[in-house]
This record gives structure tokens, sequence and C-alpha cells, in this order.
């Protein structure tokens, strides 16, 4: 969503879920084929602004058969290889791909700061190194 229609976007009486941020970003793959999926689901949204002082945040809540099994959520995230993992930052922002190796100790990254890092094979079969603090674990 371009940001000129925040304005707009404040003034509806429906509420509005941005799932990656102001621009022309793409929906990533992974979210895409979640809402696809989830057709005549019952969902519950929370459309709060972000609040990072108050730790809110906008929520979707997808309810699943009751067959289903549900897996506890972690309390932290760590990174193994053949994880799925989406990009939260430029160049590669929004992308989805998977984690092939965790570099060892900390590596200088080709902007000169020296951070943990990993190989990612992104979903067109490119492979980037990136720092882990750009990256969010999706399995």
């Amino acid at each position: 969503m371009a940001s000129s229609l925040i304005p707009l976007a404040e003034e509806l009486s429906l509420p509005i879920v941005i799932l990656e941020g102001f621009g022309l970003l793409p929906v990533n793959s992974s979210a895409f084929n979640l809402l696809i999926t989830s057709d005549r689901r019952e969902i519950t949204l929370n459309a709060e602004k972000i609040d990072k002082y108050a730790l809110q945040r906008p929520e979707v809540f997808i309810s699943l058969p009751v067959n289903q099994t549900v897996h506890e959520p972690r309390d932290a995230t760590l990174f193994s290889p053949g994880q799925k993992v989406r990009v939260v930052r430029a160049p590669y922002q929004s992308q989805i791909g998977t984690l092939i190796t965790l570099k060892p100790g900390l590596e200088v990254l080709p902007n000169g700061i020296k951070a943990t890092s990993a190989e990612i094979e992104l979903e067109n079969s490119i492979r980037v190194k990136l720092p882990l603090a750009n990256l969010e674990v999706l399995e």
C-alpha cells in the first residue's frame, strides 16, 4: 500500500492489516499460500496499530479444524539448517528461503558490519549470505 493512502485508510470503518509494509512489496509466498488455503475458515482480526513500547502488533488468527494438532509456540528462535525463513530487510525483503548453513562466529558482511550470518537459498534458487538479525523462522 502506498504510504499516501494512510490518511484514507484511517478514516475507513473496516480494519486493514498490511502484510508487507508500505511500498510495492509483493506478499511473501508463505503468507499468500496461508491465506489462499484458509478459504472458508473463521478468522479473528486485530488491526491495532503497532506500538513497540506497549508490545502491540496487528494480528490475524485463523482457526484450524478440530482434528488438527496445535503445536505450542517456541520461547526463542533457534536457527538450524533446513528451516524455512523469511527475509525482513532489503535487498531481499519479503522473500522466503531455506537456511542452508549457519556461518561460525562473526562474518564481515558486504556493508562492513560484523554479524552472525547464514547462507540462505531463496525460492528463486539464488544463494545469499544474510545476518541472522534479518531473518524470521517460519517453521
